[in-house]
Parts: C-alpha cells; structure tokens; sequence
C-alpha cells in the first residue's frame, strides 16, 4: 500500500543546458569577473520569445531541480561559454564570422569560401542535439575538422577562430589520455577543440582513434571498474571536433570522418598573437549565437534523408545536415554549398588515395585503364599483360598477382593480400578458387565490376563515373518539319545499362536530300562507341517514341569497355558543326573538361598548373600518357 502523503525528494542534477521536452531550454552563462553562473531560459509555451536569468530549473514531473556547472574547467578557461545573450539574426551572426575568421587567420582569396563553410560548420555545431538520438550511435554525425599544414602556418590561430564560433569549445593541446577528454566532456557535451594532434600511432587500434571514431556518432564510452567488476560508468560522447595536425591520420575510417583544409603561412605582417579586440568580439559572437539556439531551438529539424545534388559522399553530406537545416531558415548558409562540397570531395578522395587501401586501389586502376582485365567462367581477374595460347592462339590474360604488386609497391606479399582481402572486391570471395590453371598456376585477384569501380569512385583522385561504360543503344533521328531542326530519340540496350553521357550529334538538316533505301541500309548498320553532346537539348524525347517515321535512320551503339571518342554523322550530306572546346592540365594530366569554368576551378586548387586546350586525341589519352606526349 502507497502512503498518499509520500512525496519524492528531489534530485539536484548539475547541467550546463537542461532540456525539458516541450516546456522550456536552458543554457548556462558565466558571469567571469564575479565567477557566478545562471540559466538563461526560455520557455516554448509563451506566445512571445522569453528569456529568464535564473539560477535554477525545475522538472516537476521527474522530480529534478537542474542547476548551473561551475568547475576548475570554467573558471581556468578550459570551456568557453558566453556572459549573456544578444538579439540577432543568423545572417548576422554567420557575417560577422566570416569577418571575424578572416580577420585571424590570413587566407589565401581563392580558399576564402572554404573558410567560409568552416565557419558554417562550427555555428551550426549549436543545433548537433536536434539529432535527437534515439539510439546511441544511430541516427547521428558529427565531423572531425582537420586543419593542417606545416609548422608557422596559421593552424592555430584558425582553430581558435573557428573555437569562437562554436558550441561551447573544450580546448586542450596535445593530449593522447582518452579520459582526460571524455570526462570533462560528458558534462559539458560541446565542441571538442584539440591542437597539435600529431602523434606516431593514429591507427585502428590507438585509444584516442576508437574515442574520435565514437565520438562521431554518437557511441558512449564504457568503462568498467577493475577494483568492483559490477560497477560500470558511461559516458556521453557526442560533438564537433576541431583539431590541428600537420599529418593525416593513419586509420581510414577516421580519415573518412574528417574534412580537411590545408593551411599555408602567411607572407603578411600580421599580429603576432591574438588582439585583445579579437577575442571580445568572439565572446559577443557567442552571446548572438546563444540567443540563436534559444530562439529556433524547437524550430530546426534535421532531415536526416537530405542529399547534396552531385554530392556522392555520403558522410560528407551527413556532416552538413545541421547546416542544411539551418538553411531552410537563412539561405546564406547553403549559398554555394554544393561547389566546395564537390572541392572536398575531390581533396578528401586525393588524401584516401595516400592510404593503404588507396595505394592499393590506384595500382589497380592502373592495369584497368590499360584494359588488362581477364575472364575465367564469367568472372574478371586483373591482368598484368596479355599474350598468346602456346596451343589454341588466343588472347591469352596473364593474372596479376599479390607478389607482383608486393614488388611493384615494396610491400610484403602478406601485407598485399591482407588489404586486398579487406577490400572485398568481389560479394563471394571465399568461394572464389584461389588458384588459377593457364600456362601455369596463377593466384588472380578476382573482381566484381560494379564493386571495383566503387572502390574506383571512393580512392581514384582521376576516375569518373562514366569511364569504361557503355553509352547507349539506338538513337533515332527522325526527319524534322522545319530547317535546322532535328528530333533525337535515346533508348537504353537491353541490358538496361544507364545512360551515362552523349558529347556531341551535329546534324544540319538544312541541305538534307532524299536518300535510295539502298543507301540509308547500309547507313542503318554503321556502328559508334562514343557520342559527346547534343546541339538542341531541347529536342531530346524519352524512349516511349513511337514507331519510327519516314525519313528516320537507325545508329546503334557497340557496348565498349573503354569507349573512343568519335562523332558520326548518318548522311554524308550533312555539314558538321564546330567542335566544343575541351581543356586539360599539363601538369598533372587532369580532364578533359568542356567547360573553362570547371578549368579555372582546378586551376584555384592548384594555383601552379597550367590548363591548355586540347584535341580530341589528347583529350582521349590517360593522364600519364598526356604527359608524356606534352613532355616530349
């Protein structure tokens, strides 16, 4: 039987921003002069926007009074958080960012919108918990921000920057003792801010990579007490995290949790070390981004199904969600967000290509351009060359081996075969022989296509999409009313290969005569592997065409693995159009592009290549080839 009269006592709970679900938020201030704490709290049920200084909070239906943090770790300044809260708008509060960031750190011009996203980033690190994890570990992401580059090249001074800029920073230097990271850190649950993290072991199976790798997800960090095997402690373990570094981290998986920006030493006569009007602004910046989280608190929601278009790189996308979010309520943030993701994404893939799984994959690559790719019982091997049967005289693929690549990389063959092994470059690997029987006994390494050329897409800093693709299956061009137009019908082979991309059909229709059924026959079985672009966008139809009309000729498309650039013109009488411009990089071999935008862009990246204009036949060579045929 319950006593009616018993009340539960209650529990004092020490926390720097209590949420009660549906009736109020608050955020802990600190007051640094007099050293004293209190909540600024607002509460969503009042019609207008209120916010209360007070000194505690109470949850009556759990029977919880939640009172402010205040521990050497504030008063020695190893946690920032701000003194009050000031009304703003987040173009305010992200412009005056910007400003700020770029007032620290000198940046070169042409990396300035990275800056920019940086700063994007680490504002909307206040807005992490409307994650709403419902799960630990499920359902959430947050990145690692890498600023890097040699000693004297500013790393610091951005990452105090950016310090200012985000949610409730927990700064320390140099530090590999995991629980002097997650205890602080399960009170204070903001941004983790960590300078010179270069250390010789950064590996799968170092301490501090299992803390960042669960860090980012969400995973709690357990611990169980060796002196009673029975007591158990969790800790909170969630937030942006910003750390300075001149090298890359050596496990794969943490690389890929990581967004990397390169850092260089200005050639400026800067100050020295941080002004003293530099570091108020950042803590006015902290009241205005205060008064953000207060404010829009109930009203961002997080789409966790949200895709960058041309983004394929899906924890780069999952790092931007708080900030997409963000933008549906101030545009400015999303701006031109998909053209640095694109330059991420290509300097996240250039750094992969540096791991051992990259090392790996590239080598590979390199045999696949060739087209050194052999067939056993429907199933592809890598080959190093090609030669004839001593019996039958047929082409005969020679298998790439692991002791073959050993040689090539000055691995060992076990260290080979381990990562190829993780690879997983076929679904039924373990089924796979290992040995194959030709001239002789051969180990191949055995591959699906559809795997290897994601491997392709994740580790090849050069390899796009539509290489070694078949194009499509019939065009059909169909005789127009007027002059100088032409209607073009695509339909995909029967085996439902996407379309990948067409770079050029020119037809002049404005002298076109009629042609003998003889003659348009023979025109019917001419045969292309490559088509560039389409005059008229505008007269591109879907597949559901009808039958085809008088006067329409049939091209169809060979399926190539490696396709060649050509253009065909159905009837001879036809004057081709001039072709587009395309471009490459001398220096590294990078392209073709067609447009001089996507040129100059490559160009920003690497201020000391040089773009030319190329043929067709240059535009059509491998990137080594390239170079050597400008070298020579």
């Amino acid at each position: 039987m319950i006593d009616e009269d018993y009340t539960r006592d209650e529990e004092t709970v020490f926390s720097p921003n209590p949420i009660i679900e549906g009736y109020a938020i608050a955020e802990q201030v600190y007051m640094r002069k007099e050293e004293t704490t209190f909540y600024e709290v607002r509460y969503f049920q009042a019609k207008d926007i209120l916010i209360r200084l007070q000194t505690e909070l109470k949850d009556d239906l759990k029977h919880v009074v939640y009172r402010p943090l205040n521990n050497p770790s504030l008063k020695k300044g190893l946690v920032l958080l701000p003194e009050e809260i000031k009304e703003t708008s987040f173009q305010e509060a992200f412009q005056e960012g910007c400003d700020l960031v770029l007032k620290m750190y000198d940046c070169e011009a042409d990396r300035v919108d990275e800056v920019k996203f940086l700063v994007a980033i680490a504002q909307s690190s206040w807005f992490l918990d409307k994650f709403n994890m419902i799960i630990p570990g499920m359902g959430a992401f947050a990145p690692i921000v890498a600023l890097r580059g040699p000693s004297g090249s500013g790393k610091d001074r951005l990452l105090n920057a950016l310090r200012l800029n985000s949610y409730r920073p927990f700064y320390d230097v140099s530090t590999r003792r995991v629980p002097s990271l997650y205890r602080p850190l399960d009170q204070w649950r903001g941004t983790l801010c960590l300078s010179e993290m270069d250390f010789n072991n950064t590996g799968e199976t170092s301490e501090l990579t299992h803390y960042l790798n669960c860090r980012c997800c969400g995973v709690p960090i357990s611990r169980q007490n060796p002196d009673n095997p029975k007591y158990n402690e969790a800790f909170y373990n969630f937030g942006l995290t910003i750390v300075t570094q001149r090298r890359n981290w050596e496990d794969n998986a943490l690389e890929d949790r990581t967004i990397p920006f390169y850092c260089e030493k200005s050639q400026k006569e800067i100050p020295t070390e941080e002004l003293d009007e530099w570091i108020k602004r950042g803590l006015e910046l902290q009241a205005k981004l205060l008064y953000l989280r207060l404010k829009y608190w109930d009203q961002i929601v997080i789409d966790k199904g949200a895709r960058v278009q041309g983004i394929r790189d899906h924890r780069l996308t999952a790092s931007v969600l708080p900030l997409l979010a963000i933008g549906k309520i101030e545009p400015s943030f999303t701006s031109n967000i998909v053209d640095i993701l694109k330059v991420l994404e290509k300097r996240r893939r250039e750094v992969k290509a540096m791991s051992k799984d990259g090392i790996i994959i590239n080598a590979l690559y390199e045999y696949w351009r060739e087209d050194l790719v052999g067939e056993h019982n429907g199933i592809k091997y890598v080959a190093k060359g090609k030669t004839k049967h001593p019996k039958t005289n047929e082409d005969l693929y020679i298998p790439l081996q692991t002791s073959d690549l050993a040689e090539q990389i000055k691995w060992s063959t076990r260290e080979v075969r381990s990562v190829i092994n993780s690879l997983q470059l076929h679904p039924k690997s373990e089924k796979l022989p290992k040995y194959l029987y030709l001239d002789r006994s051969y180990r191949p390494i055995w591959f699906d296509e559809n795997r290897l050329r994601s491997r392709f897409m994740e580790f090849v800093p050069d390899y796009e999409p539509t290489e070694g693709k078949s194009v499509i299956n019939v065009i059909s061009v169909i005789k127009p009313e007027k002059p100088n137009q032409g209607v073009y019908t695509i339909n995909q082979d029967q085996t439902n290969q996407p379309i990948t991309y067409i770079t050029l059909i020119t037809d002049n229709f404005s002298d076109r005569q009629e042609k003998p059924k003889e003659q348009s026959r023979e025109q019917d079985k001419t045969s292309i592997t490559h088509i560039t672009d389409i005059t008229d966008k505008q007269c591109v139809e879907t597949p559901e065409q009808k039958e085809p009309t008088e006067g329409k000729s049939v091209i169809s498309v060979m399926e190539q693995e490696k396709p060649k650039d050509i253009t065909l013109i159905t009837d001879k009488s036809c004057a081709q159009q001039d072709r587009p411009k395309l471009f490459r990089c001398q220096t590294c071999g990078a392209g073709p592009w067609k447009l001089p935008e996507t040129a100059k862009e490559h160009q920003s990246i690497f201020p000391d290549h040089g773009i030319i204009e190329v043929d067709e036949g240059l535009a059509s060579l491998h990137s080594s080839e390239f170079k050597k045929k400008i070298q020579g």
